[in-house]
């Protein structure tokens, strides 16, 4: 089965260049909600990991495997 998910890059650390990775979240809804609430998750996400930064933005992406 394939599925959504809200993919975004997190760096941490004040040199946040070297200490990023890519984060992806499954998105259990449409493709619009993602697009529309999507930004939300993310800074929840940063919110529950203190220290990650959100950096070059958001997207959702469609087919990858669950």
């Amino acid at each position: 089965m394939f599925s959504l998910v809200l993919t975004f890059v997190a760096c941490i650390g004040a040199n946040a260049a070297n200490q990023c990775r890519q984060v992806e979240l499954p998105w259990d809804g449409s493709l619009m909600q993602c697009m529309m609430f999507g930004q939300h998750e993310a800074a929840r996400w940063t919110n529950e990991h203190p220290g990650w930064l959100l950096t070059r933005g958001w997207k959702c992406e469609s087919g990858k495997p669950i």
